[in-house]
């Protein structure tokens, strides 16, 4: 199917995709891309959080843009704390995950990100990269979920 092959060419993890409404959804969960103000709160997020730089949505050879400073200090120096991450739970989510919930390591019970999204089995959180992908599992209500720092 051509999202097998998407997913091939990605190099993704081998996923189940539902066959309702929201596949288009879930598929770019499981990828790790954003949509629209639910995804990515106004007002409240970076681009580079919001993993515009993977997807060549940030020109850093032009400049003159809101943000554009920080945007570039940031991607210069090579860190960025904090990404808006796949989170694939081990199995469907039966219940409602409200935005914001926290969202927990498992080794260390600390809290390490918070959802942005859920859809099936499928979700993106923003969480700190390192602590992330540390854990071997994410720990969200009663769920558990593992991530991948998304592709460039």
């Amino acid at each position: 199917t051509p999202v097998a092959d998407i997913l091939k060419q990605l190099d993704l993890p081998n996923v189940n995709l539902p066959q309702n409404g929201q596949i288009y959804r879930n598929f770019r969960y499981k990828l790790g891309i954003l949509e629209g103000n639910e995804d990515i709160p106004f007002a409240n997020s970076f681009p580079l959080e919001a993993n515009c730089d993977y997807m060549h949505g940030v020109s850093f050879h032009k400049g003159c843009y809101i943000g554009q400073e920080l945007t570039a200090r940031t991607h210069h120096t090579g860190v960025v704390r904090k990404r808006i991450m796949p989170i694939l739970f081990e199995r469907e989510i039966m219940t409602e995950i409200p935005n914001d919930t926290l969202i927990y390591s498992s080794t260390s019970d600390k809290a390490i990100g918070k959802i942005r999204g859920v859809s099936k089995d499928a979700g993106i959180g923003l969480l700190r990269v390192t602590e992330a992908l540390s854990s071997p599992l994410l720990k969200i209500l009663d769920y558990s979920a593992t991530t991948f720092r998304p592709k460039r």
